[in-house]
């Protein structure tokens, strides 16, 4: 067994043994159902439990959401200034950047779990690492 084997196995004994589909529609479902305030808690948590590529990812998807959101009240380096930050250290991933975004983008619900939802489906390492609450939601919704 090679180690991506070993840790797609490990992945599924995270969240039941569910596809990756199963899991991001579980994802999904489990943040459009979470007013901003609770998204943005369990994005911050997951902070300390990611790893600096899936923060700095998520950081990315963030900015991209300022940038291309019809509904967008600024852009990504707008948004990041008013955050007390700069979309340069979101991108990169320092967490009190991300961390700081997070908190402005709670004021725009819309963008929030847009950017929340693009970053869970398309980062199946990241969800993973995500913080056990979120992630225990995520499994109980697979289970239903």
């Amino acid at each position: 067994m090679s180690f991506l084997d070993g840790l797609s196995k490990l992945a599924g004994n995270l969240f039941g043994g569910a596809s990756q589909e199963q899991v991001g529609q579980a994802a999904s479902d489990h943040i459009a159902s979470l007013d901003p305030n609770a998204l943005a808690g369990h994005l911050k948590d997951s902070l300390g439990t990611m790893d600096q590529s899936s923060i700095a990812a998520l950081g990315r998807q963030l900015l991209s959401a300022f940038n291309n959101h019809t509904m967008s009240p600024a852009d990504a380096d707008a948004a990041s200034n008013a955050a007390g930050t700069s979309a340069e250290e979101v991108a990169s991933g320092n967490p009190n950047a991300v961390s700081a975004l997070i908190d402005y983008t709670k004021e725009h619900p819309e963008l929030l779990s847009t950017a929340s939802q693009a970053f869970t489906s398309g980062n199946y390492a990241a969800l993973q690492q995500m913080a056990p609450g979120f992630i225990s939601e995520i499994t109980s919704r697979i289970q239903k």
